[in-house]
């Protein structure tokens, strides 16, 4: 899936990507110096995602307080975030559905056990009332 960007105080407009399985591919840069974006996007191709994204992290472009690496690292963990928690949100109501319905199909077999559980409470009544005496 394609995700863009838009890099803060760098030169760079722009910034497109794909991340794909947690491979990152198409790096493409809108604006800058087309040398380094340019070996930077094919360094950085079919690489882990958070790999590339730890890697990048933090460096510095001159007086600069960040850097195109620097801002690609930034929407790369941002990406990640955000699949992270819709595959949280997605995945549970998934999940639990289908454990429910297995539990709802099962309970032919709950029934037996139902009735087991009453014929032994009905079997220790009579020999709870003759241990007793027995105690005594």
């Amino acid at each position: 899936m394609e995700h863009t960007s838009q890099p803060q105080g760098v030169c760079p407009k722009l910034m497109r990507f794909d991340i794909n399985d947690g491979v990152i591919s198409g790096i493409q840069f809108v604006g800058g110096c087309p040398g380094n974006l340019t070996g930077i996007s094919l360094l950085a191709e079919g690489k882990p995602a958070l790999e590339v994204a730890k890697l990048l992290k933090g460096v510095k472009c001159g007086q600069k307080k960040s850097s195109c690496p620097a801002e690609l690292s930034k929407a790369i963990y941002k990406v990640l975030k955000e699949e992270k928690e819709a595959l949280k949100t997605a995945k549970p109501p998934t999940k639990t559905p289908s454990a429910k319905t297995s539990s709802t199909k099962t309970p032919a077999p709950k029934a037996p056990k139902a009735a087991a559980v009453k014929t032994p409470k009905a079997s220790s009544g009579p020999k709870a009332k003759a241990k007793s005496p027995k105690a005594r």
